[in-house]
């Protein structure tokens, strides 16, 4: 695959040219086509953060001076860094690279989609990105580079073995996740699992080059359920507020906490639901304020619409 250029202008306004000014900035494609939605950060708390560039490519970055060190972040390009002086007589320009990308796209066995999933990019050694940004640059770079629902992410450090880096996302209501400008030539492991971590394909393992669109489709084989958790007190009457933990007894591997992932609330009627699981045995912990906590081990989700009902007693004996 051909790599394209894109020219990042940094132009000057009469105003910049003085110690401190307005710094405006044109961001175009190797035809000269404007980018929309570009950003520029001079920092990585992301306090002056320009607005994203407009429909012919421009923004602007308001009243500075000095020395900047900015990062840039546009859809579908590499995430780049600039510096300039505010002042200086002559534009900068910067070349960004086309992103590579990553595209899973996930599927019932009856062709549906199942957005419930949550599939899980591991690698070891080093992060799935090339620049492991924080603050507002990594937000950016997020939105702009992960299609899906983004759940999670990881970094797990083990003695003698190396650091694992790991990003979870929910797939689109079109079954699709797609992520871009992935440190290529790299080992990606991916797992998909359900909401309860237990496996819904078997791990594999892709390795996307510098310039490719890597494609891969995945079919979830079996059926998937729903379980529903009914919580009550001692009256039978349910317990609204409720926090519910499921989590399988056998999990896929991963360097993510996924603590959150199966966690719900219990509404008015003190009932949860979690959706599109395997069938699995579990385990369920109930906690709510002014209750003794609800523990299982060792819980049989099977077949079709499971229901349980867990009893929590009041811990101050009302």
């Amino acid at each position: 695959m051909r790599v394209f250029p894109l020219a990042f202008s940094l132009l000057l306004t009469a105003a910049g040219r003085s110690s401190t000014g307005d710094v405006r900035f044109r961001v175009l494609d190797a035809e000269d086509h404007p980018i929309v939605g570009a950003v520029a950060l001079p920092d990585l708390l992301g306090i002056d953060t320009s607005e994203p560039t407009d429909a012919q490519g421009w923004g602007v970055l308001r009243a500075r001076s000095g020395r900047l060190d900015l990062s840039v972040v546009a859809p579908h390009f590499k995430l780049a860094t600039a510096s300039i002086v505010v002042g200086q007589a002559t534009p900068t320009i910067i070349h960004l690279e086309k992103a590579n990308a990553l595209e899973l796209i996930l599927q019932r066995d009856d062709g549906t989609s199942s957005t419930h999933a949550v599939v899980q990019f591991r690698t070891e050694g080093t992060p799935v990105f090339p620049e492991n940004a924080g603050g507002a640059v990594g937000w950016w770079r997020q939105k702009y580079s992960i299609t899906g629902g983004t759940c999670g992410s990881g970094h797990a450090s083990n003695e003698g073995r190396p650091e694992e880096y790991s990003v979870a996302v929910h797939p689109g209501e079109d079954g699709r996740i797609v992520l871009e400008d992935v440190r290529p030539d790299q080992k990606i492991t991916i797992d998909v699992v359900d909401e309860i971590a237990t496996a819904l394909v078997p791990s594999f393992t892709v390795e996307v080059g510098k310039d490719e669109h890597a494609r891969v489709a995945k079919t979830i084989d079996g059926p998937l359920q729903d379980v529903v958790i009914q919580v009550k007190d001692e009256h039978g009457a349910g317990v609204p507020g409720a926090r519910v933990r499921v989590e399988a007894l056998v999990r896929a591997r991963t360097a993510l906490s996924l603590s959150g992932i199966a966690t719900r609330k219990t509404d008015e009627s003190g009932t949860c639901r979690i959706t599109n699981i395997r069938s699995a045995h579990a385990s369920i912990t109930i906690k709510k304020a002014g209750y003794s906590a609800w523990y299982r081990a060792d819980v049989a989700i099977g077949a079709g619409d499971a229901s349980i009902e867990c009893i929590l007693t009041r811990s101050d004996g009302g």
